[in-house]
């Protein structure tokens, strides 16, 4: 996953097989927030929102198993963020000592 940083491209986070991307854009209409780039062949499936969304208006008890996973999913990334900020606050901290 790569970051858009003072005109260059940054890997942020690096995927592996079976992971998924893109959830956000199945929340909210906002733009994304990083690119994706295979570096190895890849084989993708892609949901369009209207789609999915169509289809958990047909089903209650799918819609709700389906944002429960994407609510977990962004909560651990989440979580993650925020041990890596911390971290690279106290990296920061200790440079400047």
């Amino acid at each position: 996953m790569l970051k858009n940083v003072h005109e260059e491209d940054e890997e942020v986070f690096r995927m592996g097989a079976g992971q998924h991307f893109g959830e956000m854009a199945l929340i909210n209409d906002d733009t994304r927030s990083a690119t994706i780039k295979a570096i190895e062949r890849t084989e993708l499936i892609r949901i369009k929102r209207q789609d999915l969304e169509r289809l958990l208006a047909q089903d209650d008890a799918l819609a709700h198993r389906v944002y429960r996973v994407i609510a977990r999913y962004l909560c651990g990334r989440l979580r993650q963020t925020t041990a890596d900020l911390a971290f690279m606050k106290e990296v920061a901290k200790r440079q400047s000592s």
